[in-house]
């Protein structure tokens, strides 16, 4: 399947941030293996070669540094969203990690949906079931800790939270599709998450 190209390039910036794959791999919460597996899927799907690997750590090549660009846009737009989140006053449960707004597929649907108003008419422009749409909006307001949409009788309104932030996610998805533009990568998302998970304290 093709890779979840935006949770890969989370742990492709905090790798370039931090110079190395252990280091990184400390930040993430992730076994270095994992996050190694991770770069590789990125190049991959690029068909790009991102870093130069030297005894002294990671080094970005021209290719890497161009899509680091567009992954520090995407990042600050998606850790902007996290900490209104956060300090919203309409949160009514913790706000999960920022890592979990990677997710391409959540955010292109929450967009559609603040665009269009229906979950029939996101489900169909999406060519997806009305009732996964309906589940991955669910897990997008459960990270974020607050329904950041409305549900009427005949519509859904975002939130004026929602609206904010389906604006973040839209530039967040530009700057991906010019990250898919320095290789050609096709988009796809597969939510297979083989990750090994390093639980703080182990």
């Amino acid at each position: 399947m093709p890779a979840d190209l935006l949770r890969h390039l989370h742990a492709f910036h905090v790798v370039a941030e931090h110079g190395g794959v252990r280091p990184a791999g400390g930040t993430l919460l992730r076994a270095p293996s994992s996050v190694t597996r991770a770069i590789s899927r990125v190049e991959d799907a690029l068909a790009l070669t991102l870093f130069e690997r030297r005894a002294d750590g990671m080094h970005l090549t021209p290719a890497g540094a161009r899509v680091l660009a567009h992954a520090h846009t995407i990042e600050a737009e998606l850790a902007a969203v996290h900490a209104q989140a956060a300090h919203s006053r309409t949160q009514r449960r913790p706000v999960a990690a920022l890592a979990s707004l990677f997710r391409e597929r959540r955010l292109a649907l929450a967009v559609q949906l603040a665009a269009l108003g229906r979950m029939s008419q996101v489900a169909q422009a999406s060519a997806l079931s009305q009732p996964a749409v309906s589940q991955a909006i669910a897990g997008l307001e459960a990270d974020l800790g607050q329904p950041i949409f409305t549900r009427g009788a005949e519509r859904m309104e975002p939130t004026p939270a929602g609206r904010r932030w389906a604006g973040h996610f839209a530039r967040a998805l530009d700057a991906l599709g010019r990250v898919r533009a320095e290789g050609g990568a096709a988009g796809g998302d597969d939510d297979d998450d083989d990750d090994i998970v390093i639980h703080p304290g182990v």
